[in-house]
C-alpha cells in the first residue's frame, strides 16, 4: 500500500515538474509530505537530546549561565511544543541571571509511522520558527568585530522553514535513534552582522543520534550526537559590514548574503532519570558545541563551548 501510494504521488508529481509547474527541488518535499496523509499509525514526532532544538525546561552553565523555558503537547498525530532560550555572553559584564540575549523556537509537527512497529520507521513533517535577539545594546567593550551585533541597530535572526524529518529507534535492552532532516527556509534571515533586515530562502540538512542503555533502576545512561547545515542564500544585498582591522573594528559596504552557509555540531552525555517527575524525564549531561552555535551570535563566528546542565522534558 505504502508502495503503490509512492507510486501514484510520483507519477503526479513528476508529470507537474514536466509542465513546469514545480521546480525539482521541491519534488522530494512534496512527495513526502502528501505521504505523511497516506500512511495511517499515529506517533509521536522524536528528535534527540543533543539537538539544539530539543525542548526542555533547564539550567545550563557554559562559563555563563543559560536558562530554558519550554514543553510540548500532542494530539490527534499533531505535535505542538516551543520553548524561549535566555542566555549570557562570556565577554559582557555578568549579572545573577542571565540577560544578554534570547532565542525562541515553536513548531507544529505532524508524525506518521511507515511500519508495524511505530517506532522502527517514520517520517515527520511540519512547520518551524526560530528568531534570536539581543536584549539590549552593550557597547560597552564591544570593540571586535563580532562583537558588533550588540550596537543601538536592530539586529535579530528570524527562521521559518518546513521540515521533513525520517527517523529509526531500535533495539530492545538498549534504544539506539537515528534521524535525518532536510528543511526550506523561506521569509528567513540568519545574519544580525548585516543591518538590513530583508528576509529570502535557502535549505537545510540536518542528522542526529542517540544512543541509551538502562544503567539501574529508572536511570539510563544516553550519548547523543547532532549536525546541522544550512546553505548560504543565493540572494544578496549591500549593508555595511563589520571587520577586525589594525585600527579596530571598522566597517565595509559589500554584497552580503541575507543567510550565511553555518554548520553547528553538538554532542551531549549523561544520564536520564525517569521517575523523579511524573509524566517527565530529568536529565544531568556534560555537552559540547562546535561551528557556528545557535542563537543570537554573528554568523561568521565559530566557536567550540563546553556545558554542564540539567534539563527536564517529556
Amino acid at each position: 500500500m505504502f508502495y503503490t501510494s509512492y507510486l501514484r504521488i510520483n507519477s503526479i508529481v513528476k508529470s507537474l515538474n514536466e509542465k513546469n509547474i514545480i521546480r525539482k527541488p521541491l519534488k522530494t518535499l512534496i512527495i513526502l509530505y502528501i505521504l505523511c496523509c497516506f500512511t495511517t499509525d499515529l506517533t509521536a514526532a522524536d528528535t534527540v537530546i543533543s539537538d539544539p532544538d530539543h525542548i526542555s525546561t533547564g539550567i545550563e552553565y557554559r562559563g555563563t549561565p543559560n536558562i530554558r523555558l519550554g514543553d510540548t503537547f500532542s494530539y490527534a498525530g499533531f505535535t505542538f511544543g516551543g520553548m524561549a532560550d535566555i542566555r549570557n555572553e562570556s565577554r559582557f559584564n555578568q549579572g545573577v541571571l542571565p540577560n544578554h540575549n534570547w532565542r525562541g523556537f515553536v513548531f507544529l509537527y505532524y508524525d506518521k509511522s511507515l511500519t508495524e512497529n511505530k517506532d522502527l520507521l517514520k517520517v515527520t513533517g511540519g512547520f518551524e520558527h526560530e528568531s534570536a535577539h539581543p536584549t539590549m545594546g552593550l557597547n560597552d567593550g564591544n570593540d571586535k568585530a563580532y562583537d558588533k551585533v550588540y550596537d543601538s541597530t536592530y539586529r535579530n535572526i528570524n527562521l521559518n522553514s518546513l521540515m521533513l524529518r525520517l527517523s529509526s529507534t531500535s533495539g530492545s535492552r538498549y534504544a539506539l535513534t537515528l534521524l535525518g532532516d532536510i528543511q526550506f527556509y523561506f521569509s528567513s534571515r540568519n545574519t544580525p552582522e548585516l543591518p538590513i533586515n530583508e528576509l529570502t530562502w535557502s535549505e537545510g540538512i540536518s542528522g542526529g543520534f542517540e544512543f541509551r542503555y538502562p544503567a539501574g533502576s529508572n536511570c539510563e545512561f544516553f550519548i547523543s550526537g547532532f549536525d546541522r547545515y544550512i546553505f548560504q542564500s543565493r540572494y544578496k544585498t549591500e549593508g555595511n559590514i563589520y571587520y577586525d582591522t589594525d585600527s579596530g573594528a571598522l566597517t565595509r559596504m559589500e554584497n552580503y548574503p541575507v543567510i550565511n552557509n553555518t554548520n553547528t555540531v553538538s554532542a551531549k552525555a549523561g544520564f536520564i532519570f525517569s521517575s523523579l517527575i511524573q509524566d517527565r524525564q530529568v536529565s544531568l549531561y556534560c555537552g559540547i558545541l562546535y561551528g557556528n552555535i545557535f542563537g543570537f551570535v554573528d554568523s561568521r563566528e565559530k566557536r567550540t563551548v563546553y556545558s554542564i546542565g540539567m534539563e527536564i522534558f517529556h
